[in-house]
């Protein structure tokens, strides 16, 4: 999915939003973490050769949460940008 030669390559990084009974699980990034240090985020994680989303949060799930799922996959949304920048 990306190239360090091709600026037109990019991530593919789904969230996963778990809801139960009205709460949503949030994980915190450590506060030593070099990018968004202490903010609070959805699971998620880059895709893999050949992964389909799905199978991205099922994976990401399970090794930063320990959590064995299978989702429904509800509504996709796509940002995109020109020149985004690491903070």
């Amino acid at each position: 999915m990306t190239s360090q030669n091709n600026p037109q390559s990019f991530f593919v990084c789904p969230n996963l939003i778990l809801m139960k009974n009205s709460k949503v699980l949030l994980l915190r990034i450590m506060d030593w973490a070099p990018l968004w240090p202490s903010y609070w985020h959805c699971v998620t994680g880059k895709m893999e050769q050949d992964e389909t989303p799905k199978q991205t949060i099922v994976r990401e799930a399970f090794e930063e949460v320990g959590l064995d799922i299978d989702p429904d996959l509800g509504t996709v949304v796509s940002v995109t940008t020109k020149n985004f920048q690491n903070p």
